[in-house]
């Protein structure tokens, strides 16, 4: 049965009825059932300013190094944890490998060479008895800038200190629009140029 200690002893008898001594068991536990279901916790570590954050997804920028943590925290009431698997991610990067020690986490790292985004990945908990249960993490490269927007305004003098002005953010398939910035310069105006 699920949970549950075995002990186990053996005794042998011969055929003119002399019992041997009791050979005992240390006990045998019955574990059937996977660690339970967890989520993966990341973490932004060294140039945050090329890397964002979404959930379980971490976007980074392979023109420059960089590097996060990835952790996780499964529990396993029958058997216990015997450790976590953290995945390899490709080329470019480096901290993968086992935990077999609570807190669990990998610290991960990328260089210029990590240009071909991991994806979808999973961290695999395994409990005493080898059972596992994972949880997913995404990694993704975004090194393309957005595209489109666009500034409108009417041309002309204006007799008030204030111009209205439309602006549209654009696009970016990666890790989105993060911020705008409306840039204005300034001269000196004579005779209606």
């Amino acid at each position: 049965t699920d949970g549950q200690i075995y002990y186990f002893t053996v005794r042998a008898v011969d055929n003119a009825g002399n019992t041997g001594t009791a050979a005992n068991s240390n006990g045998q536990m019955v574990d059937t059932t996977a660690p339970g279901a967890f989520t993966n916790t990341l973490t932004e570590g060294t140039n945050p300013g090329y890397q964002y954050l979404s959930g379980t997804t971490l976007y980074y920028n392979s023109g420059f190094t960089g590097g996060f943590t990835v952790s996780a925290a499964p529990t396993d009431t029958g058997s216990g944890i015997q450790k976590v698997n953290f995945p390899a991610l490709g080329t470019g990067f480096t901290g993968d490998g086992d935990d077999a020690s609570s807190p669990y986490s990998a610290a991960y790292a990328w260089t210029t060479a990590a240009t071909t985004s991991p994806g979808a990945q999973n961290t695999t908990a395994y409990n005493n008895a080898g059972l596992t249960t994972t949880a997913g993490f995404t990694v993704t490269n975004d090194a393309a800038a957005p595209a489109g927007g666009s500034l409108t305004y009417t041309d002309g003098v204006y007799a008030a200190a204030s111009v209205s002005i439309t602006l549209v953010d654009g696009t970016d398939s990666g890790s989105g629009i993060a911020t705008r910035v409306l840039q204005r310069q300034e001269t000196s105006f004579t005779n209606n140029t």
